[in-house]
């Protein structure tokens, strides 16, 4: 049965991926058929462009000129943008702002397509955005091309704007983790158990309703040979050999996480997705936001961005800390016991993630793919993860 699975699986994703494929190819025939509301590349961020985007906010900007001062991509393209006005402007414009486009490359735009990365994060922005109590990116513009899936995203430029940023290969420390845990719990709280979930938030993937799961365990399986063959010093004998059972815990652990709290999660919250702001933390990059447990967050954060040492030192505290943190917001939190139980059991998660990032090596550069494998491997052997799955199982 197992093996079943795993074939309409990758029958399912195969087929998906011919069908987003093709449709990316079609993209000029659905182009002339009418007018898009998403651009298709960073060079038609023109004046005329933003200066109608800008105007909704600023109904008296005139914009004189748009320059680029830097791009980037990933699993989207992103520009940042500098802006200079007319002398008839409306006051606090903002002299730049920061773009994300579906991305030009064809494997990585059919990856995000079939995962729906950009039509998530524009409906975040529409939808929730101003709703979250943590610090996010201000949107200008979030609109989507629903036959192409072409979208873009126009948000204030934190650079500009005095953020600092990390990543996954910089340690974080004990007093930045509690900052971000303390507002992961605030998060949290304002969604936990929200009946929205099933009304207009029913566009938030859960795990009860999961319409990209084949796609997902598809993924993860092809991607687990070359996740294990990348940096094969960094993992253990002991998880090499568990790794098909850690994938296959993922069906079971969804079932059990779908009979808990849920709430509103980043979903991503490594600290490549954090910025700073002061004494302040915010969160970037919410193209897999989701409705699911809140300790995905916490666990997956603390196992991807702190070094191994820092974490067994601290882990304990902080989690602790975002226990409190949700019983000051009037949440109902689980007992510490419950909560280390499932931090041990989202060590999976945060291991799956890295090895799939690993595979794909467009994703993240060498070295926070490199330290993500090491911090996740660690992590289920400190935690004894596999003894936690046993037990389940037994």
């Amino acid at each position: 049965m197992p093996r079943l699975k795993h074939t309409l699986d990758m029958l399912t994703l195969m087929g998906a991926v011919a069908r987003t494929g093709c449709a990316v190819v079609a993209e000029p025939l659905v182009g002339w058929v009418g007018p898009s509301p998403a651009l298709s590349t960073l060079t038609e961020v023109t004046t005329p462009w933003l200066e109608r985007v800008l105007q909704r906010d600023f109904p008296g900007a005139r914009l004189r000129t748009v320059t680029t001062l830097g791009t980037s991509t990933g699993t989207t393209d992103r520009a940042r943008v500098g802006i200079t006005y007319a002398a008839s402007s409306a006051p606090s414009v903002p002299t730049s702002v920061f773009v994300k486009l579906a991305p030009a490359g064809m494997a990585t735009r059919v990856f995000g397509d079939l995962m729906r990365l950009g039509a998530t994060e524009v409906d975040f922005y529409r939808t929730i955005a101003s709703e979250v109590p943590v610090l996010v990116p201000r949107s200008f513009d979030a609109a989507i091309d629903t036959r192409t899936q072409r979208f873009v995203l126009v948000l204030e430029d934190l650079v500009a704007n005095g953020a600092s940023f990390t990543d996954v290969s910089r340690p974080v420390t004990a007093t930045i983790a509690r900052r971000v845990v303390g507002e992961l719990g605030r998060l949290h709280a304002a969604f936990w158990r929200s009946p929205r979930f099933d009304t207009d938030l029913a566009w938030l993937k859960t795990p009860y309703r999961n319409p990209t799961i084949r796609h997902e365990r598809a993924l993860c399986r092809a991607a687990l040979g070359p996740g294990l063959r990348r940096f094969p010093a960094l993992i253990p004998d002991a998880i090499r050999h568990a790794a098909p059972r850690i994938l296959a815990a993922r069906d079971r652990l969804d079932a059990r996480w779908a009979r808990r709290p849920l709430t509103l999660i980043h979903g991503d919250c490594h600290s490549g997705n954090l910025y700073f702001v002061g004494d302040g933390v915010g969160f970037l990059d919410w193209q897999v936001t989701q409705c699911g447990p809140g300790l995905r967050d916490v666990s997956y954060f603390l196992i991807s961005s702190m070094p191994t040492a820092t974490r067994l030192a601290h882990q304990q505290e902080l989690l602790a800390h975002y226990l409190a943190s949700l019983a000051d917001a009037g949440v109902d939190a689980p007992s510490f016991d419950d909560a280390w139980l499932e931090h041990r059991l989202h060590a999976c998660h945060a291991w799956i993630a890295a090895i799939v990032t690993a595979a794909a090596a467009t994703l993240q550069i060498e070295p926070i793919a490199r330290a993500a494998v090491a911090r996740a491997n660690r992590a289920l052997i400190d935690l004894d993860t596999l003894g936690a799955l046993a037990n389940l199982e037994a």
